[in-house]
């Protein structure tokens, strides 16, 4: 399942540029997610620190690595991208090792 995205994304900038698929596929997923929030009768934060806090989550944790997959995508082959996304637990059990 997790592998299909890689292709996914080769599919993707061979018909538009990175940051306006990743920025799609971002959106959607905010779409998405807000209609469980509602559904689930959760609401939004109010205060703007939160905000601040949730941008820079969001932009480190998914904006900057979608988008640099998604011109990866241009350059390699999504088999190639797949198998060295699937070495990141490694790296980080590797480097976690050396730091503490």
């Amino acid at each position: 399942m997790w592998g299909s995205s890689f292709a996914l994304i080769k599919v993707m900038v061979e018909t538009i540029p990175p940051v306006a698929g990743t920025s799609i596929r971002l959106v959607l997923a905010a779409m998405f997610l807000y209609s469980l929030l509602r559904i689930t009768g959760g609401r939004l934060p109010r205060s703007s620190r939160v905000w601040l806090i949730l941008f820079i989550i969001g932009l480190t944790g998914s904006g900057v690595p979608f988008t640099l997959l998604a011109f990866g995508g241009e350059r390699i082959p999504s088999g190639s991208s797949a198998i060295l996304m699937a070495t990141v637990p490694l790296f980080t059990v590797l480097l976690a090792r050396d730091i503490w």
